[in-house]
């Protein structure tokens, strides 16, 4: 994932590096909400929300503001076409 954005966001090699470990880290706290939470609903999605608002913030400080506008552009227009899909028949 960061390999495919480093391009679109004109990432140097040492903030795709951090970058990388800060998904990395996000996605190991998923799991790990995930085996935890597998049978609680509520509290897997409120625990998943605080794990992507942190790796929210943490992009805050790693891009520069054009970078992290341009990756929040980036978010929005995936979620569009995610939600799109899902609506079809």
């Amino acid at each position: 994932m960061t390999r495919q954005l480093a391009p679109q966001l004109g990432l140097d090699e040492a903030r795709q590096m951090k970058i990388r470990k800060a998904l990395v880290e996000r996605l190991e706290q998923e799991a790990e909400v995930d085996k935890m939470y597998a049978g609680d609903n509520t509290v897997h999605a409120s625990k998943i929300q605080e794990i992507r608002n942190g790796y929210d913030v943490r992009l805050q400080e790693l891009l520069t503001p054009a970078q992290l506008q341009r990756y929040q552009q980036l978010s929005a227009n995936n979620s569009d076409r995610t939600a799109s899909a899902s609506q079809r028949p």
